[in-house]
Formats: C-alpha cells, structure tokens, sequence
C-alpha cells in the first residue's frame, strides 16, 4: 500500500474571525464542494493537522493535492494546491555510518565519524570541535552510509566561526512602519550580548488597521544589526471587557466552555482566574484556551497555556487564618487557627513544607520555648491541603506576676461593705500597675460591686436579700503584662429584726408586721408566725412568713379587720432555731 504523510496549516482570517468546520481533499480533478475526502480534525479558527492519504489506485508520476475548508458560516475557502510524486517505495535501508567534514571532502569513510544508534531515519545531536578552524565562513558537510554500502549525497550547512567575545549590546530601539534613522527610534533598555525584552508599546497615536513594528539593536561597536519585523493590528476599541470564556483540551477532548464574569469591566484587565479541574483527568497535559469578549460582541484570540494536571486533582484552598504570639520564656503557647468549614481539619506543623502534622484540630499547644519559633498550619480536604500559613511563637523576657492576699471580709445584710484593696496586693518588682486592677467575675449574691479611683471595693448589699457567703474574683497586673486573679470571700451575716408597731390604715406606713430577714437567713426561712389576742387565742397564722405573700396585716384568720390593741406572736423555725415571741402594737 502507497501511503502520502501530510501536514496542513489552515488559517482563516477575517474582521472577526470564523470557525473551520469542515477540511477535505481531492486529487488532480475536483469532485465538488463537499464531496472531497474529509480529515477529521478539532474545529477552530487556526487549524493545524497531520493526516495520512492512502495513494491506491493512484498512478506513479507527479500529481496535484487540493485542500479547501468550509467555515461555520457555510463559506468555503479557495483551494490550496500541493504537487506530489508518486513513486512504488521499496523497504528504507539502515543507516550504519555517519560522517562530517569541513570545506574539503578527506574521502569516503575519512570524515570525522559521528556516534549514533542504528536505523532508517536517525535524529542525531553532536558537537564539532573547531579546534585549527580558522575564523570566518566555512561549510560542513554531512553524508551517511546504509547497511549496503551505499553513501547518501553530502548535504551542506554553511557555519562562521568567530574566536571573540561578542560585543555587548548598548542600545535597543523600535519604530513603526517607517523607518526614523538609526538612533532615532524608542529606545528600550538592554543589556548583554543577547537579550530577550518584553515591551509595552503606546498605540494611542497609531491609527487602527495593519502595521508593521520594527526593533534593532547596536552593539558596542557602533554596529547595528537589521531590523526585525513584526505584522501586526492595531484596533482601538473603546468598549470594555465584560466577559471571558475558557475550556481545556488534552489535544483529544475538549470540555464544554466556562463564562466568567466576576470582575470589573475595563478596557485593560488583569484578573486572577481560578478554575476547577474537577472534569480532567489526573496527571494529563492540557491546554488551558482563554478568549475575552468586549461589549460589542467582539471576541479575542484564544490564548493558550499548556499544564500537567497533578496525580490527585484539588480545587483551590483558603490557607487559614492564624496570628503570631508573644509568650514569656520557657513556657508554652496555644497558637488557634480559623477557615475550615463543613469535614475540613487542620494540620500543624513546624516546617513549611513536608513533614509530619504535630496537630490536626484548630488549636495547637507548643512545647516549652525559649527562642522565637515559626509554626505552620493548612487546612485539610479529603487528601487535597491547602498552602500553609506561617505562625510565629516570640518568647519574652516576664517578670513575677503580683500577688494578692484576699482576706475574708465580713459585712451585714443589707450594708453596703467598702474595703481598700491596696493592702492585699503586692508585686516581687515593683511594677504593679494599679490602673488594671479590676473586678473580673462579680459577686455571686447579684449584689452591685465596683471599685472606685481609690482602688476601693464597694459591695451593696441594700437592694438584695441574701445572707452567707458571697464570692467575687478580682484581677491585677503589672507593667509586663503579667496578671494574676484571686478570689475574695464576703461572709454577710445578721439576724431577723421584729418591727412591732402595725397601723394597717393602707397609707403604706407599717401596714404589715415587718420581720426583717426572715426570709433570708437561711436558719428561719422555714418558719411559722402565729398571732395571739390578750386572752389566748389564735387570731392569724401562717407558715414560711416572708413579708410579701406571707404576712400579717391586721386581718383574722377570716380575713377580717382585728380592733386595734396589744397581741402577741411567736416564731418558730424548722431549723431548730430557738424561736422567738413577744408583742405588737396594732392601730387603725
């Protein structure tokens, strides 16, 4: 079988270009549009493909390959034509010896033979020593011998040799389409003997259309090389970016196009696109194809870059979030870090990459440090992990903390206790800072408790009913920063007081039998009042008496007004309290 290998370039160019659809061939005569051989190729607007023609049926001699395309807007090309012999090949021979000479053939098998492998069709790389070749232009030439003994024709490279330094390079310059005169185009910086220069060049004054940009540059000598050209379009369009479109392909497959949109339309943009890989194999080369698209519709070039998926596909992860700290020496610190949602977990480490985590939950205890130390925490996902967020432990030098010796205090119900605190406290360095004295947890009772500018303790105890013991934690600290807290003890103790005059006339003046504290103590909380006239008898009664709900005010057990006059109560307690009784004095 007589096979023909081909490679074509198909480029469609218009005011917006247009998407190739279709490619097909034919030989010598045309059988229509449409009805030529097709290629199989991947659409797009710069075609570039290898394919094979099989030739049989195909006489030997010189023939002539048309190839055409057809775009997405149904429009075919002219066709492009290619001669070909044909020719009945008969099986390559193997290459078994290679040879180079410079300007003068030495003689078959004489030249300066050439290490290689074997084969029909040999790549070979291989260095020339120049060693005795003078300078200036030579020509080398290269011949190859097969298994049969047969040489190929020598092919010639012409070389010029050059012993010196190159001169370095002073000056770099361009212009556009016309030609200023050495030294009079922009200049762009350089330096070296070789250079590779990326510039931005202003267009505002260049009108739209096909132009041509010409750069040289000269060397120390004085010497300037030629000009290189580059074609190009300048277009100033005034309307803005608003859209960018992007898709991947393995050179096989490509994946549906992704819109962006997420940024600020502008006429000249720099965005940092992140995109998801979950759709492409893993350790795969892609190519990675973005296009943008103006407000009017127009569409750029697709800009390509090529990248190898990695052996586990990630999508991007937030590093956490995670502030240094300052510690005293030799202690350790717990360092916290935030960002992870839903099943994510944390890593801590102490190198800032590989390694082996110290902790996988949020927070992370050091061990004892005495010298600044640089921790490092990610964020984990499955087996993907984010980049890691550096943390710093800086060990200070901490004096002694202050110390407080909290004496138990004692106060009476309902009083109001006020106590200097400046007694209890003390610091080993004499850097007690008094203004970070304060009261950290307050008093169990809910009784109202501050410390005033002369670092006094008020407790008020007036607007609550309680007895007994009542805490508080107060807190200070010096200079360093050192703090220390203790917790004070308030013992408030009393007794039940009977007020034994009732005017029970509703005019909110002892209108009841007060019996102050009753129902605080908490030995006569459970208790029982009764009330007894000058003969005897029980006139009112009532158990766990607290002043409020339970109280006398004037009225039998009936619920009707005694007569004014002396009576008498009594007291008792479920404690085992002794009781207490006596008289009141009842007016109206």
């Amino acid at each position: 079988m007589r096979l023909l290998a081909i490679i074509f370039t198909l480029i469609s160019v218009s005011l917006c270009a247009q998407t190739i659809t279709r490619v097909e061939y034919y030989i010598d005569t045309d059988p229509g549009f449409g009805n030529g051989t097709p290629v199989s190729f991947t659409s797009g607007t710069d075609v570039t493909q290898d394919f094979i023609i099989p030739l049989t049926g195909v006489t030997e001699g010189f023939h002539i390959v048309y190839f055409r395309v057809k775009t997405n807007e149904g429009l075919w090309s002219l066709p492009t034509a290619q001669p070909v012999f044909v020719q009945q090949t008969e099986p390559l021979s193997v290459l078994t010896h290679i040879e180079y000479y410079i300007d003068t053939d030495p003689g078959f098998g004489n030249g300066t033979p050439v290490s290689f492998t074997s084969g029909t069709d040999v790549t070979q790389d291989f260095i020339i020593p120049l060693t005795g070749v003078t300078e200036g232009f030579h020509i080398v030439y290269f011949r190859a011998k097969d298994s049969k003994g047969k040489w190929t024709l020598p092919t010639a490279k012409p070389v010029f040799v050059q012993y010196a330094n190159l001169p370095a390079l002073t000056r770099m310059e361009y212009f556009i389409d016309t030609d200023p005169g050495f030294g009079n185009g922009t200049p762009v910086s350089v330096s070296g003997t070789d250079t590779e220069q990326a510039v931005t060049i202003d267009l505002t004054a260049v009108s739209p259309g096909f132009h041509i940009l010409y750069t040289r540059v000269q060397n120390a000598h004085g010497h300037w090389s030629h000009p290189v050209a580059k074609p190009f379009v300048s277009q100033h369009a005034n309307s803005n970016i608003v859209m960018v479109e992007y898709f991947f392909s393995d050179g096989t497959t490509q994946t549906p196009v992704q819109v962006y949109g997420a940024f600020t339309p502008g006429q000249d943009l720099t965005i940092d696109l992140s995109v998801i890989l979950n759709s492409l194999l893993p350790d795969t080369p892609y190519t990675l194809y973005v296009t943008v698209i103006n407000a009017d519709g127009q569409r750029s070039q697709p800009v390509a870059h090529n990248f190898v998926t990695p052996s586990v596909i990630c999508d991007p992860i937030t590093p956490p979030s995670a502030n240094g700290v300052s510690v005293c020496a030799n202690t350790s610190a717990t360092l916290t870090a935030s960002g992870a949602t839903g099943s994510q977990t944390y890593n801590w480490y102490d190198v800032p990459t590989g390694g082996t985590a110290l902790e996988t939950t949020s927070t992370f205890t050091t061990p004892v440090l005495s010298a600044t130390t640089t921790y490092y925490v990610s964020i984990q996902n499955g087996t993907c992990e984010s980049n890691r967020t550096a943390v710093t432990v800086t060990p200070v030098f901490c004096g002694a903390p202050p110390v407080i010796n909290a004496e138990p205090q004692v106060t009476t119900i309902g009083q109001q206790m006020i106590v200097s605190l400046i007694s209890f406290l003390s610091d080993a360095d004499g850097d007690l800072d008094l203004s970070t004295l304060r009261i950290v947890i307050p008093p169990q009772s809910g009784a109202l408790a501050f410390i005033d500018a002369n670092h006094q303790l008020i407790v008020d105890y007036s607007n609550v009913s309680f007895s007994g013991t009542d805490l508080l934690t107060i807190e200070v600290c010096d200079l360093a920063g050192n703090c220390t807290q203790a917790q004070l003890i308030i013992q408030v103790e009393g007794d039940i007081i009977v007020y034994n005059g009732v005017s029970a006339n509703n005019d909110g003046k002892n209108d009841v039998l007060l019996i102050q504290h009753i129902d605080v103590l908490p030995e006569t909380s459970a208790n029982r009042v009764t009330i007894y006239n000058r003969w005897g008898d029980v006139v009112w009664e009532g158990s766990n008496y607290n002043n409020t709900t339970v109280v006398f005010r004037g009225l039998n057990k009936n619920g009707n007004a005694l007569p004014s006059g002396t009576y008498f109560y009594k007291i008792e307690f479920a404690s085992g309290r002794k009781g207490k009784t006596g008289y009141l004095s009842l007016k109206r």
